[in-house]
């Protein structure tokens, strides 16, 4: 990974084998709107954007790395210069196991899935998490029947997510873990992320998130 710092303490531009992450431009506007208009991509969110949310969306990020130095990256497929969608950390929210904390989250066009881009982008936020801005956990969340997101908090680590209510009440039922540094570990005693048992013959309960999280242990 090569990260490239243009401030203290900030975090504009990450390069990994395939990926630019990076801040956003007014040009992945319109494809981060076709993104978010998707059924088929939002299928775990409460409903598509409009290109008015969209843009809005995309000023939060951006007014997080003004804040943050680091946030959710645009991301860019370095062969053809293609935004694919994003990657990256955000403020857990309220009322969830890791308020206050930070989680890493993604979500990417269509035509990206299965090419582990996500994998690969979150593995390079996570270095900059633990390396680069010193945070000792990283949690994640997504929908218990959302099996790709699920399948990526496997890889980064993430441990046993428990089930809780949505923030707010509302939503597809969600999981949620934590991550944490993976040097000095033997990777085949590390117990990984379940969530299968936790969540069947429970996915039909509305407004529940399963929660875990990766932590920074000693080297």
């Amino acid at each position: 990974m090569r990260t490239e710092m243009t401030g203290p303490a900030r975090f504009d531009t990450i390069g990994t084998d395939r990926l630019l992450m990076r801040r956003w431009v007014g040009s992945d506007r319109e494809p981060f709107a076709a993104l978010n208009g998707d059924p088929e991509t939002m299928r775990f969110f409460p409903g598509p954007l409009g290109q008015a949310a969209s843009d809005a969306l995309a000023d939060r990020i951006e007014s997080l790395f003004e804040k943050l130095g680091y946030g959710l990256w645009a991301l860019e497929v370095q062969e053809t210069g293609e935004f694919i969608g994003f990657t990256g950390l955000n403020p857990m929210p309220a009322g969830v196991p890791g308020a206050g904390g930070v989680e890493i989250g993604w979500r990417l066009a269509r035509h990206a899935w299965h090419h582990g881009y996500a994998t690969e982008a979150a593995r390079a936020a996570l270095g900059v998490a633990f390396d680069g801005v010193g945070l000792s956990e990283i949690w994640s969340m997504t929908a218990v029947l959302n099996e790709p997101s699920i399948a990526v908090m496997r890889r980064l680590g993430t441990d046993r997510g428990r089930q809780v209510r949505s923030p707010g009440g509302a939503g597809r039922p969600s999981a949620c873990g934590r991550t944490w540094p993976t040097a000095g570990r033997d990777p085949s005693r590390h117990d990984p992320l379940t969530l299968r048992e936790e969540v069947l013959g429970r996915h039909h309960v509305r407004g529940q998130f399963l929660v875990g999280r990766t932590r920074r242990r000693a080297r």
